[in-house]
């Protein structure tokens, strides 16, 4: 810190924020206190700021009034502008309402004070447009004063031209009910907003009339008439609600209540048109505009504020509170709302959780329109709406640029980013749906490419990425979710492995940019971190945790600070639902309330929780539902319709598989609505396995008496793909998994083949496909194409194969055909079949048909010929939007009248708020 700007020496620093750096010093020349406003170095050379700097500069300077905070001058010390302020000492109104309601004498006083400091700056040209309580101060002498015209812009007096917008004040939702911009209130103002700000049109001289209106009526009932849960209901209340004059007090003069219902009317042509008015109404009773209150009043005001002496300072708020520490507000916990007609994405491997930008202000998260892909969504927590960018389609994992300007995201080929300001999106880097990444103050990004090996780096610019981690092969498969702590060149990552039976060596580790040493293991956890405050964030048993940590020697102090319950997290992808910004703010998925299968070691819930199989007809209408609230990995049909088989989860990441009756129906009419989202629980689903590990991806035998399934093992039996029969029989194997991870994806009609994938557990660069002969001959490859490849479907007849590539960086659905059936050969034939993209391809049971996802999880219908030596199809039609989330399949029925249904995994339950905000964690700390 220095030590002195010319004639003013430098006490301490009494608080910072996005627009400048405040100190206490003093004036050598007078002997006087001062507040000095530095503007931060890394932004000296921004036009925009220095710009701001500079016009908050001469608006002060052009206000001198008793009741506004003034400003002594402008000094330059080694190249940094520096503002010098009148010091003020006192209780804003703020803190005064937080005791309760002004007595009204006591209101109408401070009241007409406000409006003889706001009617001197309307008479300079200088509209405020952020007048609220916090923003003025009461003196031990009791006099009001206005501070912070920093969000004010000089208005051309003879042209009468409405103010600029691109200034407009800060909105939040206040820590504090009567503190909207003290520590961890980042959300605004917008209580104290009038109806033409809400609205985002211009504004003028009576949008403070408005807010003074509002704070004449928080002075005497203790509460704003606009005050809500959210900035979005205040905005609302603002627009619609009719103010509550029965809630003042008895004793308000008749003339006090007609000026609150003018300065409160939403026609800013009906609303009082000069603040002066005002001031003369509140002194209807002959007291002379410059006389000082009466003594006994100025005791009272005296003695509320004595031993709650409160030091601040005239300056600038811009788009976070400039604030002294340490914080005394408690934290607070609001709710946030999806976009109108569109689902939020939460977990799994479709989006991830929401994320907060560096500066506090604004939320990412990726959402969906019926019939749309999915897209980034960015909630400026200034405004009401958030806005959707387009351009931005399939994306995936958003992330922020430091200087909260861009957002990153993935897609499933690339690492792109989206300038907020121009609109525009760039690649970044190759990435085959990465798992995270995080952007550094020098401009590198920290990145997962893909959903296993270690991390890469890269420019944001873009340009060759190099790996910054190596992984551990005896211990990991995968680094991901990286955070770059800011202002260092540390960095926080999660060892993840997709081995069952070895979740024990997932943990967190902190590594360096630089390279310079190794990666220090902090602890151990399945789920992502996150660094604030000076502790690590983590979640643990769906309790958002924080622990001091030493960046230096990686120590992570023994103590646990309860942040947040109910966050959730999800075993999936290893995310720790939740994001955290250096304002105080944290932005957290809400766990779901059902009562689904947990992870026995900790506690969390898969993202499987409170599924259900739901059967839709080819219009979408929900025919029923069955296995409530069955936490599940993976589905099968038989086919007749009857039996699904289910990889249910039962506890610490083990599956079973089980069998469960359809109660399919010859005729769909005979319904019972009531029976629509209810679970079928006659007879009983029984149990098919009985084995410590996973038992996934099931198909079945064609005449139903059979079950294929990939199994760990047991350490004695090897892992591998198994067949059993339903009823009992001990498991056969077919196929040993050593070196491999194949599992099985159909079975032909004729019972001749299994059809595998290979290596899609940890999703490699290159997934091939294989037919395996039950009469032990060697494994047919059918596609080895570089590049993914999976979701193998044979067409009933058994000439046909059906499969998804992401080849080419995108998932497209395609055609051949099925070698065995072919023994003249039929290589190099190959139809694409999906429009755009698509995935999962299925068939109908009489093979007229084939089914494949759409990325707008669109049910895509084809018609079919596969009799002769060349595939023929129509052109793809949309059926109906369906629940599909990626990796998790569905079944289709045989055909009644002609017309299948169609089995989905769909959630049983969501959580009640889909995310929340939390502000001003770090008060927890202490």
């Amino acid at each position: 810190m220095i030590d002195s700007i010319g004639p003013y020496t430098i006490d301490r620093e009494l608080g910072r924020g996005g627009m400048g750096v405040v100190y206490l010093g003093r004036d050598t020349r007078l002997d006087r206190a001062v507040a000095i406003k530095a503007l931060p170095a890394h932004l000296a050379d921004d036009p925009d700021r220095l710009a701001r700097f500079e016009r908050e500069a001469r608006t002060l300077a052009s206000l001198n009034h008793p009741n506004v905070a003034g400003i002594h001058g402008v000094e330059e010390h080694d190249g940094a502008r520096y503002l010098v302020l009148e010091f003020v000492e006192g209780e804003t109104l703020a803190q005064r309402l937080d005791r309760g309601p002004l007595p009204v004498d006591e209101a109408i006083e401070v009241c007409a004070q406000i409006a003889a400091g706001v009617e001197a700056a309307h008479e300079a040209g200088v509209v405020h447009r952020d007048l609220k309580p916090g923003n003025i101060i009461i003196t031990p002498g009791g006099d009001a004063k206005v501070l912070d015209f920093g969000l004010a812009k000089a208005t051309e007096a003879q042209s009468g031209s409405s103010v600029d917008q691109t200034h407009t004040p800060t909105m939040t939702t206040p820590a504090s009910p009567h503190m909207p911009t003290a520590q961890g209130a980042i959300l605004g103002t917008a209580p104290y907003m009038s109806p033409e700000q809400a609205r985002g049109r211009p504004v003028d001289h009576r949008t403070d009339i408005w807010s003074f209106g509002v704070v004449l009526y928080e002075c005497l009932t203790g509460a704003s008439p606009f005050m809500g849960e959210t900035a979005t209901d205040s905005i609302g209340a603002i627009l619609h609600k009719e103010v509550d004059l029965d809630r003042l007090p008895a004793a308000t003069p008749p003339n006090v209540r007609r000026l609150i219902e003018r300065c409160l009317a939403r026609d800013k042509r009906q609303r009082l048109q000069a603040i002066g008015d005002a001031r003369i109404e509140l002194r209807a009773d002959d007291r002379a505009l410059d006389a000082p209150a009466p003594p006994g009043r100025r005791r009272f005001l005296l003695t509320a504020v004595s031993g709650a002496l409160v030091i601040t300072f005239a300056a600038l708020i811009a788009s976070v509170a400039l604030r002294p520490a340490p914080p005394t507000l408690a934290p607070m916990r609001v709710s946030l709302e999806p976009p109108v007609d569109a689902r939020i994405l939460f977990s799994g491997d479709l989006a991830g959780p929401p994320v907060l930008s560096p500066d506090g202000l604004k939320v990412a998260f990726v959402a969906m329109r019926s019939g749309e892909l999915r897209r980034l969504w960015v909630r400026d927590l200034r405004d009401p709406e958030p806005r959707e960018l387009m351009g931005t389609d399939g994306a995936l994992f958003p992330f922020w640029s430091p200087d909260s300007s861009e957002i990153g995201f993935f897609t499933t080929d690339s690492m792109r980013r989206f300038d907020l300001v121009s609109g525009t999106v760039q690649r970044i880097s190759s990435a085959d749906q990465g798992r995270g990444a995080s952007w550094a103050d020098d401009g590198r990004i920290v990145f997962s490419p893909n959903f296993r090996g270690g991390l890469s780096m890269v420019n944001a610019r873009g340009g060759e990425a190099t790996p910054i981690t190596a992984i551990d092969d005896e211990r990991h498969t995968s680094h991901r979710w990286p955070f770059v702590i800011p202002g260092t060149d540390r960095f926080l990552y999660s060892a993840v492995t997709s081995r069952v039976g070895e979740a024990d060596n997932n943990a967190i580790y902190l590594a360096s940019l630089s390279g310079d040493a190794e990666p220090v293991r902090l602890m151990a956890s399945d789920f992502s971190a996150a660094f604030a405050a000076g502790h690590l964030l983590y979640v643990r048993g769906g309790v958002l945790l924080a622990s001091r940590l030493d960046l230096q020697t990686g120590r992570v102090g023994d103590d646990q600070v309860v942040v947040a319950r109910d966050v959730a997290a999800d075993l999936s992808t290893w995310h720790g639902q939740f994001s955290a910004s250096t304002t105080g703010a944290i932005v957290f998925n809400q766990r779901a309330k059902s009562s689904g299968a947990a992870d026995a070691r900790e506690g969390y819930s898969w993202s499987a929780e409170g599924d259900r199989v739901t059967a839709f007809d080819a219009s979408g209408r929900e025919i029923t539902a069955y296995a409530a609230d069955t936490p599940m990995l993976s589905i099968a049909l038989s086919r007749d319709g009857r039996t699904l088989a289910m990889a249910v989860i039962s506890g610490d990441r083990f599956t079973d598989l089980w069998s469960h009756p359809t109660a399919f129906r010859t005729n769909v009419d005979e319904v019972d609505p009531e029976l629509v989202r209810a679970a079928v629980t006659a007879p009983e689903p029984r149990r098919l396995t009985y084995h410590d590990g996973a038992e996934v991806s099931p198909v079945w035998s064609p005449d139903g008496t059979e079950v294929a399934f990939r199994w760990d093992g047991d350490g004695v039996r090897p892992r591998g793909i198994y067949r059993k029969r339903i009823g009992g029989g001990a498991e056969t194997l077919i196929r040993d998994n050593e070196g491999r991870d194949d599992h099985p994806a159909d079975w032909t009609t004729d019972g001749k083949y299994i059809v595998v994938v290979s290596d899609t557990l940890i999703m490699s660069d290159r997934n091939d496909i294989y037919a395996i002969p039950l009469d032990g001959g060697d494994p047919i490859p059918l596609v080895t194409d570089p590049g993914p490849d999976y979701w193998p479907a044979v067409s009933p007849d058994g000439r046909w194969l059906a499969y998804t590539s992401r080849a080419g960086g995108r998932n497209q659905v395609y055609v051949i055909p099925f070698a065995p059936a072919w023994p003249d050969g039929a290589a190099g034939r190959k139809w694409l079949v999906s429009e755009n993209a698509g995935r999962m391809p299925k068939w109908s049971h009489d093979g007229e048909q084939l089914y494949y996802i759409s990325d707008a999880a669109n049910l895509i219908e084809l018609d079919v010929d596969t009799a002769g030596d060349t595939f023929v199809f129509s052109t793809p039609r949309a059926l109906f939007q369906t629940p599909y989330d990626t990796g998790r399949n569905y079944a289709v029925t045989p055909k009644i009248d002609g017309l299948s249904q169609f089995l989905f995994m769909d959630s049983d339950e969501q959580p009640d708020a889909p995310a929340a905000l939390l502000l001003n964690w770090p008060s927890l700390l202490r």
